[in-house]
């Protein structure tokens, strides 16, 4: 049953079975969770297809909004994001090329850790010119130490939407040991 839920996201088909948090799709990206209800606007009902090279970073403006500066390690914890559209092309989480939230940990020369994050679906398709209040899952690195969180957007099976680094938001945070 999984193995169909998962082919079913992979077409951008909307389910109604529930899926266990974490579930893996075959496409590479993390199926956090299906609704019947998408939230997609009128018109936007097409599955998402290849953005094209002009929108970057800068037409698809992030802002953290709340952000934790020190979690445990191995943890995982939420970032609230402000999504702002400035291409003409409508952002979805459908389809076979669905844009995701997404996360990249620095450690303190700047070197990015060689860790596959999770992603989050869009809570709704954002329409050009358009604002959407957004959640980030994130995982904390398994080691201990100051880390900046770089918050960005992919395009799966097109490319990462993280191009210029300098529009990318930072968030600077401590990775503490666990706690016993």
């Amino acid at each position: 049953e999984l193995i169909e839920i998962a082919r079913i996201a992979a077409r951008g088909e909307l389910v109604r079975p529930s899926v266990p948090k974490d579930v893996f799709a075959p496409r590479g990206y993390y199926v956090e969770r299906m609704r019947v209800e998408r939230g997609l606007e009128p018109g936007l009902r097409e599955p998402m297809d290849p953005l094209p090279d002009g929108v970057d970073a800068t037409s698809l403006c992030l802002v953290s909004r709340v952000a934790p500066t020190t979690v445990e390690r191995d943890t995982r914890f939420r970032v609230e994001l402000a999504l702002t559209n400035g291409s003409d092309h409508a952002l979805a989480s459908t389809g076979p090329h669905p844009v995701h939230l997404a996360y990249r940990w620095l450690d303190d020369t700047g070197a990015p850790l060689t860790v596959e994050p999770r992603r989050s679906l869009l809570p709704r398709a954002v329409a050009p010119g358009a604002v959407a209040s957004c959640l980030a899952e994130v995982d904390a690195p398994a080691e201990a130490g100051r880390y900046r969180l770089q918050l960005l957007l992919v395009q799966e099976m097109v490319r990462w939407l993280d191009q210029p680094a300098e529009a990318l938001p930072e968030v600077e945070i401590e990775v503490l040991p666990q706690q016993s």
